[in-house]
């Protein structure tokens, strides 16, 4: 890969495209990534049955139940998976400017996952799920 001033990482909690952004004129698909877990339903992501824990007091037992769900997990890991492809990026430098186009869900789940090094070269952020449009719709929405 060489040098590209702009990317754009248009996103969701399962699924992202990774494009090159040429004079604010053309999107070239760079990569697309997919998180199938994701797209689960709660239950299937866990056993059927929460776990036990031990009361403080006494010998009685209740159901335990997680702070953080694990589809929440499952999006926190996706984040994580494209933070850290884009700083490996980000150190090659094959790009200087980010724009970043994400589901509104999954946003600050992006946002918590990006480091400093790569937030500081973020140009435009775009509150939208436009994973599924072409890559026309994307540039439309960017140049807005």
């Amino acid at each position: 890969m060489k040098q590209h001033d702009r990317w754009v990482l248009v996103a969701n909690a399962s699924s992202a495209r990774l494009f090159r952004l040429e004079n604010m004129h053309k999107l070239t698909e760079l990569e697309a990534f997919v998180h199938p877990e994701s797209r689960l339903h709660e239950q299937d992501l866990v056993s059927s049955t929460p776990g036990r824990e031990f009361a403080s007091v006494g010998n009685r037992r209740h159901a335990y139940e997680p702070k953080t769900s694990q589809k929440d997990h499952e999006h926190a890991l996706f984040a994580k998976t494209l933070s850290a492809h884009l700083e490996g990026a980000r150190k090659n430098n094959y790009f200087q400017e980010l724009y970043l186009v994400a589901a509104p869900s999954f946003l600050g789940i992006l946002r918590d996952a990006l480091n400093p090094a790569i937030t500081s070269t973020v140009k435009k952020e775009i509150n939208k799920d436009l994973v599924h449009l072409s890559t026309q719709e994307i540039l439309e929405q960017i140049c807005q």
